[in-house]
C-alpha cells in the first residue's frame, strides 16, 4: 500500500536538497505507525538536522510538521483521497496549499482537499 503523499514526494524528489532527500527516503520507507511519526525521532532517524524536516514538509506545501503529520493520518484513514490528490497533482494543483494563509480553525491541508474534491473550493 501507498504512503500518504507518496506520489508528490516523488514527483518532487529530485528538486529536494540531497539532506532533504534523506528525509524523503526515510518516510518513505518507514514501517512503523504513522501516528508514532514525530519530528525529532525522524531527524535522528535520516541523519538530518530538525530544520532540514521542516525544510522538507515546506517543500510538500506543509506549513509544519503538525500540519503534515494531521495531513497523513488523515490519508491513512481514508477521510483523504490520495487516488485524488494524485490526479490533481498531475494537473498542477497541490490540493494540500492552505487557503489564504488562514491557521487552526479545520483549514489545514486535508480540509481544503475535501472542499476541492466536494466542489466547495474556488
Amino acid at each position: 500500500m501507498a504512503k500518504p503523499f507518496e506520489f508528490n514526494i516523488k514527483k518532487l524528489y529530485a528538486d529536494l536538497r540531497p539532506s532533504e532527500q534523506k528525509v524523503a527516503d526515510y518516510y518513505l520507507g518507514y514501517a512503523g505507525q504513522l501516528e508514532e511519526l514525530s519530528l525529532v525521532p525522524m531527524a535522528k532517524a535520516a541523519g538530518v538536522s530538525q530544520p532540514t524536516v521542516m525544510r522538507f514538509v515546506k517543500a510538500l506545501g506543509f506549513g509544519g510538521f503538525r500540519e503534515f503529520k494531521y495531513a497523513v493520518l488523515k490519508a491513512a484513514s481514508g477521510r483523504g483521497n490520495m487516488e485524488a490528490d494524485a490526479k490533481a497533482d498531475s494537473s498542477g494543483l497541490r490540493l494540500w496549499h492552505i487557503r489564504g494563509g488562514q491557521a487552526g480553525g479545520g483549514s489545514g491541508p486535508g480540509d481544503y482537499q475535501d472542499d476541492f474534491l466536494s466542489g466547495r473550493c474556488a
